[in-house]
């Protein structure tokens, strides 16, 4: 979902759920700079930040978050956890209310509507307690597993991966829900985490919005005083990667 707002009471009942039957949940909040892997895996509940930079930048060289062939799979030493950030309830809480309560904590937002994230640092490795960041878009899915079919997965790794197990699964997870087309658009890596909103544009204060309408408007100036209309290959590409209104009141 684009701009997503967290519904904080379903997540955080989902999460305790997740724990009471013992089911490995992944989910997944894609920020201006950083995308925060929610991990619920264990009895552990474990907010996972990485530099969106650095995911893309993997993407684009490798097509995936790993390196290797299919038959060996080696870590991208490059995409470790900027942050971390367990999530604990109290041994006092006894009721699904109360737990829900202790974890809402974590996902509580300020005044304008931004996630709270003190736990995560800033560029230059200091922290705000304060720090407040815009949730750009969410995957709009969840990766679930079992324990039957987390145990198949491991050994599936175990055949190809001879590092740390739970790492990999991690990456695979992230990997799956970063890559996650967002509905009603091409099922496309690049338009998934570039059309909303590519990395730092929030924070160099950039409308993409509004850069998204001076690039169509340029294409369209290209194609010469003659007005392009909706029919043209170049229009129908344009409105499937700009599916807002006024694009398409600009072509005509």
């Amino acid at each position: 979902r684009v701009g997503a707002a967290l519904n904080v009471w379903i997540l955080c009942d989902a999460i305790v759920t997740a724990r009471a039957l013992e089911v490995t949940v992944f989910d997944l909040f894609v920020l201006d700079e950083h995308v925060v892997l929610l991990s619920v895996r264990a009895a552990t509940v474990t907010l996972y930040a990485y530099d969106r930079h650095v995911l893309e930048s993997a993407m684009e060289q490798h097509g995936r978050l790993t390196l290797g062939t299919a038959e060996r799979v080696e870590l991208n030493p490059a995409i470790v956890p900027v942050a971390e950030e367990t999530l604990f309830t109290s041994t006092q809480d006894f009721f699904i209310e109360e737990k829900i309560l202790s974890y809402v904590r974590y996902f509580e937002s300020d005044e304008d509507g931004c996630w709270q994230v003190p736990w995560l640092p800033l560029a230059d490795g200091s922290y705000r307690y304060d720090r407040a960041e815009q949730i750009v878009s969410t995957p709009g899915r969840n990766v679930i597993r079992d324990e039957g079919e987390e145990a198949e997965q491991f050994l599936a790794m175990a055949n190809v991966f001879s590092g740390d197990l739970s790492v990999l699964y991690r990456l695979k997870a992230l990997e799956e829900l970063y890559t996650y087309p967002v509905p009603g658009t091409p099922p496309s890596f690049r338009l998934h985490t570039n059309a909303v909103s590519p990395p730092g544009a929030l924070r160099r204060g950039r409308n993409w919005a509004r850069r998204k309408q001076l690039v169509l408007l340029r294409a369209l100036e290209a194609r010469g005083p003659r007005r392009a209309t909706t029919k043209t290959p170049l229009a129908r590409f344009l409105c499937r990667i700009c599916p807002e209104p006024q694009f398409r009141d600009i072509i005509g």
